[in-house]
This record gives structure tokens, C-alpha cells and sequence, in this order.
């Protein structure tokens, strides 16, 4: 997982229960940005998209590779 997942993500526990993430944030400048910003923490669902099996030499190929997945 990556910090943006982290920030943004509306993580559950098995229970169902809503895990907070603001510690990790604990001393980072987005947490004195304002509530602006800190509204958006953990309200939303996050897809993680990687691109690695997509590194060929044609794009052709390339995309073949991630349609296939």
C-alpha cells in the first residue's frame, strides 16, 4: 500500500469496523493543511492499477499483457 491509499481510503476492519489511519500522518505537514483536506481521509475507496506486466517493447504488446490480467 501507498501513503495516498493510506490517506484516502475508507479501510474496515474484519468487523467492519472503520480503521484510523491519522497516526501514520502524526507530524507530516498534511495534517496541519487544514480541514480542507483532512476531510477526505478515509472517505473513499482507493483501486491500486499497476503497470508492471505492461512494460514490453510495443504497445501492441503491451497492451496485450494487461488485458490479459
Amino acid at each position: 500500500m501507498n501513503m495516498l491509499q493510506y490517506f484516502f481510503e475508507d479501510m474496515r476492519n474484519s468487523k467492519g469496523e472503520s480503521i484510523d489511519n491519522s497516526g501514520i500522518f502524526s507530524g507530516l505537514r498534511i495534517m496541519q493543511a487544514g480541514e480542507k483536506y483532512l476531510l477526505h481521509m478515509g472517505k473513499y475507496p482507493v483501486i491500486t492499477l499497476a503497470l508492471k506486466a505492461g512494460k514490453q517493447s510495443t504497445f501492441e504488446s503491451a497492451y496485450k499483457q494487461l488485458i490479459l490480467r
